[in-house]
């Protein structure tokens, strides 16, 4: 009985070990903000704008594949937001009545937010 418990609980440590989850990646890098240069450039061109403190990128994963979107809290702007795949094409509309769902994304999370910004951000 004793060995049959010792033998319970080191699969369970075992287990409990293995569900450990590695750093989140996006298109095999941890750092898209500077490993993906369409994203780079797009920040770049973010971060220069009259309307930059208003302005961040989120990704998370969308039917199995990194995903990254412009999002903005600007009070006067009407926009849309296009979801984009790791080579920067344009997967669809967030939350268009065709669109891609927001309640779709996976780990859903903010990867870069400009030092001047004035938005709340959940994630």
């Amino acid at each position: 009985m004793m060995k049959r418990l010792l033998g319970l609980l080191l699969v369970l440590i075992l287990l409990a070990s293995c569900n450990e989850e590695d750093p989140l990646t996006y298109c095999g890098t941890q750092n898209p903000t500077e490993e993906l240069p369409w994203l780079k450039a797009a920040i770049e061109e973010a971060e220069q704008s009259e309307l930059s403190e208003y302005t961040y990128v989120m990704s998370g994963r969308y039917q199995g594949q990194s995903i990254f979107f412009f999002q903005n809290c600007c009070p006067f702007c009407n926009f849309a937001i296009i979801v984009l795949d790791c080579q920067g094409n344009s997967l669809g509309v967030l939350g268009a009545n065709d669109g891609i769902a927001v309640d779709d994304i996976e780990n859903l999370t903010p990867i870069w937010i400009p030092a001047n910004s004035v938005c709340q951000i959940n994630s």
